[in-house]
């Protein structure tokens, strides 16, 4: 077996906020040209037989409250990520390539992927709980076991968005509008409740996180 790869956490955006006055993703346009020139040299590494990537290559959550969160369709053709997306392709052309979903792209498909990477294998095989295995490895991204990232099946069963969705829209919002999304942790919880409206599980979680930590 040759060499293995594993790439997590690129957070690739739709890139709405670039050239302008704040920005609030996290991939900007001189990281995306980097990450392509060093999947182009996955490429052409003969010793490189597979590449894993291991959640959160795209990312549809760091979006302000008031706009539309991207579409998956949206990151992969805004023109920042154009080199990126010809190199997943010029990668999978030569080696095996895994796309494993993470939490901020935990609501992509096989469809998508194929449509954009037919030679990609989706590795998807339950939203926010992906895991590469092979006989003697387990990789993961991890997502499911932090209290930001995992799931709420009890509260939100259909469409399964954690609290973590939640707090880095509440993030980008004040990025997006201020250039600093800096703030304790104990401030997200008023925002979320004004945000989201009647309180769930998750937010009571929060809440009494917030007044232990104030007594």
């Amino acid at each position: 077996m040759g060499t293995r790869i594993y790439v997590s956490d690129i957070h690739m955006g739709a890139g709405r906020s670039l050239g302008g006055q704040f920005v609030y993703e996290w991939l900007g346009e001189d990281e995306a040209q980097e990450f392509a020139l060093f999947l182009r040299g996955l490429a052409a590494d003969r010793k490189v037989e597979e590449v894993i990537f291991l959640g959160d290559t795209m990312d549809n959550w760091v979006c302000p409250v008031d706009e539309a969160p991207p579409t998956f369709d949206e990151i992969l053709t805004a023109r920042h990520n154009q080199e990126i997306v010809k190199s997943i392709v010029a990668v999978s052309e030569k080696k095996r390539v895994v796309y494993m979903p993470g939490n901020h792209d935990m609501q992509v498909t096989a469809e998508i992927i194929g449509k954009y990477f037919p030679k990609v294998v989706f590795g998807g095989s339950a939203r926010n709980k992906s895991r590469y295995r092979t006989s003697r490895l387990l990789a993961e991204h991890g997502s499911s076991y932090a209290i930001f990232n995992a799931p709420d099946p009890i509260n939100n069963p259909r469409t399964r968005l954690p609290l973590g969705y939640f707090i880095s829209r509440v993030a980008a919002t004040k990025a997006a509008r201020t250039g600093d999304a800096k703030r304790h942790y104990r401030t997200y919880v008023d925002d979320l409740l004004e945000i989201l409206g009647p309180q769930t599980l998750s937010q009571s979680v929060w809440a009494t996180i917030k007044k232990c930590v104030n007594r």
